[in-house]
């Protein structure tokens, strides 16, 4: 089943009174029944060793590959599935097999085959009981099993035996309980079992003992174990024991001093352990220690702290379900959870903080569509919404401006769309309806309202437009207040802090010293004091005095991509970066404008925010997520993408919302939230994933091998099976849909084929041969794994095409034109005395003749004229018809010696039958000796299959006698019924003998009826549009690669309709209308005489038919010939 999940952005900053408290968020994708889990409780998880995930639920066992699930199950019947539906412990062995624990026995999956283990009561060397609690193995490769309440199990791969360990009361040092929980075998080779009673181990060095040493809860003392029910047992990466208990907590066990550390829960305390049964323990790439409880959720434990995750049933966001009977944390460090009834939660380490509205809190976003933000002197973070007013977070609080229709200090609008803070430290506020000012202090008190400026028509000097898009304070303390509608506003620095400043308005008025356009989006100054105005409808450099404007010139590959500026920044290196509603970014240098678009990598064209990070990278928000742009690189090596899959609140940003901060921190806001990261925290993780060939197809229907595909070597197919494909997958299982793949199949493909997220390659019509397919994939950040996966294809040729064949077929046919030369020497000799003779008589004649030539020549000289214009094509119409006497007189001189050689194979055939038979009566009569005769025989199956060979070798000779003589045949001068079909074969038995390397001719043909017409002149048109499409696609292919010739054949009444396609050169637009004019040629001189379409035209009019074409240059031709069926 293929898998849709839904990925989630779980920002932890919010819950509580801590706001900026928590260090780490997680995205959490949910992943149950809806995805392809077979059941959504989820009992165990296990990563193997290829790097595929394993889940073991109550109904089936799932095999993940970070796309979709296998699932197996019990099948009545089948000895090859699993005992029990109910998977509840997964282990895999030294040797690659995985040991299945159910509630209905022990099962070991090997190579694809199922080997069950029950209990026999009848056998004390089997399985003490069939209902598994939990699994490991031990250096020794013995496999350790407990059972609900039937003691520890040891299985001995070797004798295929078991050994059980129970509770005995007359034992102190036996198993204190035989309800065994857990069992792990450490780096020591210590055995530790938890069971109901307390906590065992067992030295296994030297081999297995008979002796356990028991941890116990003694009251009143701390360093026992907490509570003498264990639930699970995890060996952390510095070798400590970590035991959850039944309403005991978490402990943790210190070997030298051989005391335990509980972690319990406390009321009083929210950094305390949520719940104190602890089913399921694991670690975290950091380190940290992560506990499942049985609702309590999940705890990480981090610096002496826990942080819980729970189930928030008003937050879709959170944990589904905080009933945890797993938790697991994979190779490359994302941690799965398993609950009773919620299915998986999968937690993925989140970089970025999300900023968003949660109901019913108070301490969050009064709204999601964030326009404006920045972060005060005082640390201080303002945050400007559409509709929700103005947010600002001091410290862990959380204070919101809202408008008041009935209070003139209040807020001028909910709707912020630009925020600053000027050098004096009060705070400016862009709305839509306005200009409000917040001041920092008011006659020595905090203020509580702002000053608002609004535009007065009767007022030139007040703000010329209230629907304000940014806010800009210069090096020289003016402030640029940027409107849409009304051009640009500037407020000097001596007008500042009046409380009615003068605006000074900067407009468009047609002018070439103006402003592009009023509708203004974003204002910077360069390093050089130069102010820099994005618009609308251009960009605009202002000097103090004169606007000079850039726009969008179309045949300036060097000018500004598109006209509407959103966003700019002016880097470290003093170079200006534009971004563009539509054309991408522009970076500005040296007056010379380089655009960056999405060919090169820039997740969308929409540029609405830029920002610089402390290594020179370019932090780009867009209408398709984040890019990081390393302007130092080229290609799309440059850009890095970011979007929802790794943790973005949404993909769409919002134009003008983006601040970084003095610490490095950079914000971005947009329609769901507001997103800030450290971009040095955002490093790549050096983690490449294998790669894998999952499945192989042919004619869409996969092949079972009997075994995994990826532990083959080699695959062969025949060259029958011309449509086949390879499936793979990188197991990679952090963001999946993030992983690229690249393919090539050595042999045949040039280079490798970049499929993008695509995961399957497929071929059709390979010759046969030796082939090598790789595959190889990114991780989900992106980096490739150069080590790929790869297999050996043979695909086994056609007899015909096998070396023996050839060898043979060309010993016969050098035969065949030996003789055919000797035969046709001799009649050229008989030949050349007969014209000899005739040559001496004519001689005479002519001589006799000339004096009435003599006369004659005077007479004919004045038509020279008419007759050298008429040369030219009687010369042409000549040579084919010499041509065609000698290939009729070349295929009848052939006939006979192909006849001949045909039928004394024949006769050699029966021959041999008739010798075999006269053997087998001698050995019968016991004439001959046995022995003998059937080393003759076996002498004469070699020859028979010779001969056969002979044969077809033969019989393709005549086929192309057949068609020479079919096309030079002249049709006499009444239409005969022609099959077009038959005619077409004919005329490709021609094409074959031509050189056609690289060119393949496929065919297609229906049952037609026959048509009325002349066979040799309709031969002569097939075979020039055929010829034409060969020459067309050998022009083109100058580089060797392959070209292609399909020729179709269908009725389509009242026509029958045939059709000759090409990948060659195609026909130029300005050439289309001359290609059927007589001696119009685009070949060479000397090479074409440009009659061969215009002929093939008049044949088809006068079999009342027409001809069409369709071309395009560079991709190739087809030409159709329509020809009415007889009636």
């Amino acid at each position: 089943m293929k898998k849709q999940f839904i990925f989630i952005s779980l920002s932890f900053a919010f819950f509580g009174a801590a706001l900026f408290a928590q260090k780490k968020d997680y995205l959490i994708e949910r992943i149950s029944i809806e995805q392809g889990l077979s059941q959504s409780v989820v009992n165990t998880i296990y990563q193997d060793k290829k790097g595929f995930l394993w889940f073991g639920t109550q109904d089936g066992l799932n095999r993940f590959d970070g796309y979709s699930f296998v699932v197996f199950k019990n099948e009545p019947g089948n000895v090859n599935s699993i005992s029990n539906n109910t998977v509840q412990a997964l282990y895999e062995d030294v040797a690659g097999n995985l040991w299945i624990g159910t509630l209905g026995g022990l099962n070991k999956l090997s190579n694809r085959k199922i080997t069950t283990y029950l209990n026999r009561a009848s056998d004390p060397n089997s399985l003490s009981n069939d209902i598994i609690t939990s699994i490991c193995g031990d250096s020794a490769g013995n496999i350790w099993i407990g059972t609900q309440d039937d003691g520890l199990n040891m299985f001995d791969p070797k004798t295929e035996k078991f050994k059980s360990y129970k509770y005995d009361i007359t034992k102190s040092t036996g198993l204190p309980n035989n309800s065994v929980r857990s069992v792990l075998v450490d780096r020591y080779q210590t055995l530790w079992v938890g069971t109901g009673d307390g906590l065992s181990k067992m030295d296994l060095a030297g081999g297995p003992k008979e002796e356990f040493v028991t941890y116990k809860n003694k009251p009143g003392d701390a360093g026992t174990l907490s509570y003498n029910g264990i639930l699970s047992l995890f060996e952390d990466r510095e070798g400590q024991i970590w035991i959850g208990t039944v309403r005991g907590g978490l402990n943790k066990l210190d070997r030298e001093k051989n005391t335990f550390k509980s972690y319990k829960n406390d009321p009083k305390d929210p950094y305390s352990l949520s719940q104190n049964n602890v089913i399921s323990i694991t670690q975290d790439k950091n380190g940290d220690v992560w506990a499942g409880t049985f609702g309590g959720g999940v705890n990480v434990l981090r610096e002496g702290k826990f942080t819980r995750y729970k189930h928030n049933p008003k937050l879709p966001s959170s944990l589904s379900n905080d009933e945890i009977l797993f938790v697991y944390c994979d190779r490359a460090g994302t941690c799965w959870i398993g609950t009773s009834g919620g299915g998986l939660n999968k937690f993925k380490e989140n970089k970025f903080t999300v900023y968003r509205s949660i109901p019913e809190s108070a301490n969050s976003l009064t709204g999601n569509d964030v326009w404006a933000m920045f972060e005060d002197s005082h640390e201080n973070l303002w945050i400007g919404l559409y509709g929700g007013g103005l947010n600002v977070y001091r410290k862990d609080f959380l204070s919101s401006y809202r408008h008041d229709p009935n209070n003139s200090g209040s807020l001028s609008s909910n709707t912020v769309y630009a925020l600053l803070e000027d050098h004096a430290g009060n705070i400016w506020i862009g709305t839509e309806t306005g200009l409000s000012k917040y001041e920092k202090r008011i006659s020595g008190r905090r203020n509580t309202g702002f000053l608002n400026f609004k535009n007065d028509p009767n007022n030139k000097t007040s703000l010329s437009n209230d629907q304000l898009t940014c806010l800009y304070q210069d090096r020289t303390g003016d402030l640029w207040v940027g409107t849409f509608g009304g051009g640009i506003n500037r407020i000097s620095s001596k007008e500042i802090d009046k409380p009615r400043p003068v605006f000074e308005r900067l407009t468009n008025d047609s002018t070439h010293s103006s402003i592009s356009d009023d509708y203004v989006n974003v204002v910077v100054e360069d390093k050089k004091g130069l102010i820099w105005v994005g618009t609308q409808n251009g960009l605009n450099e202002y000097n103090g005095k004169d606007f000079t404007v850039y726009r969008h010139v179309a045949d300036n590959p060097n000018s500004l991509s598109h006209n509407t500026i959103l966003s700019m920044y002016v880097d470290s290196a003093n170079t200006l970066w534009i971004g563009t509603h539509g054309g991408g970014l522009n970076k500005f240098k040296d007056g010379i404008f380089t655009a960056y678009t999405q060919k090169d990598g820039l997740a969308n064209n929409v540029v609405y925010g830029i920002l610089e990070d402390a290594e020179g990278n370019l932090w780009l928000s867009t209408n398709r997520g984040l890019s990081r742009f390393n302007p130092k690189k080229t290609g799309h090596d440059a850009f890095r993408n970011y979007d929802t899959q790794d943790g973005l609140p949404s993909n769409e940003f919002n134009q003008g919302s983006y601040f970084g901060n003095k610490k490095g921190r950079v914000f971005f806001g947009g329609i769901n939230g507001m997103v800030s990261f450290d971009p040095g925290e955002l490093i790549e993780s050096d983690y490449t994933p294998p790669v894998y060939l999952t499945a192989f197809r042919k004619f869409d229907k996969e092949i079972d091998f009997g075994t995994d595909i990826s532990s083959l070597k080699n695959i062969e197919i025949s060259y029958k099976d011309n449509f086949f494909g390879f499936e793979f997958v990188a197991l990679d299982h952090r963001t999946p849909g993030k992983i690229h793949y690249a393919y090539k199949l050595v042999g045949f493909d040039e280079d490798w084929i970049y499929s993008n997220e695509r995961r399957y390659a497929t071929y059709t019509n390979l010759d046969g041969g030796h082939y090598v397919f790789k595959v190889k994939a990114t991780s989900s950040d992106g980096i490739w794994n150069e080590k790929p996966a790869e297999i050996t294809l043979i695909i086994t040729p056609p007899f015909w095409k096998t070396l023996w064949f050839q060898f043979s077929s060309g010993f016969l046919l050098l035969i065949a034109a030996y003789s055919f030369y000797q035969s046709r020497l001799r009649s050229i000799k008989t030949q050349n005395i007969v014209l000899e003779n005739k040559v001496a008589q004519r001689t005479r004649e002519i001589d006799e003749k000339n004096k009435i030539l003599d006369q004659q020549n005077k007479e004919l000289e004045h038509k020279n004229d008419q007759i050298e214009k008429q040369q030219a094509q009687m010369v042409q119409a000549e040579k084919l018809s010499s041509l065609g006497r000698l290939v009729s007189g070349v295929a009848h001189e052939m006939n006979n010696p192909l006849n001949f050689t045909y039928g004394n194979a024949a006769n050699l055939d029966i021959d041999f039958k008739e010798v075999r038979a006269i053997m087998q009566a001698g050995v019968d009569e016991h004439k001959m000796d046995p022995g003998v005769a059937h080393q003759i025989n076996e002498h004469m199956d070699e020859m028979q299959d010779m001969i056969r060979a002979i044969k077809i070798g033969t019989e393709r000779i005549k086929d192309i006698v057949v068609g020479l003589r079919d096309f030079s045949t002249s049709d006499g001068s009444a239409a005969t019924e022609v099959d077009i079909a038959l005619n077409l074969e004919y005329m490709l038995s021609l094409l074959r003998s031509r050189d056609r390397r690289n060119i393949t001719i496929l065919k297609n043909f229906t049952y037609v009826p026959k048509i009325k017409g002349f066979p040799s002149h309709l031969n002569q048109a097939l075979l020039q549009i055929m010829i034409n499409a060969i020459e067309a696609i050998e022009r083109r292919n100058y580089d060797g690669s392959e070209g292609c010739v399909k020729i179709s054949c269908y009725a389509e009444k009242p026509n029958v309709v045939i059709s000759v396609q090409d990948n060659g050169v195609g026909i130029p637009n300005e050439i289309k209308n001359k290609i059927f004019d007589p001696f119009f040629t685009t070949k060479e001189v000397g090479k074409g005489t440009g009659l061969g379409l215009s002929i093939c035209y008049g044949i088809i009019q006068s079999h009342k038919g027409k001809i069409t074409f369709d071309t395009e240059v560079g991709r190739g031709t087809e030409f159709k010939i329509y020809l009415p069926i007889s009636d």
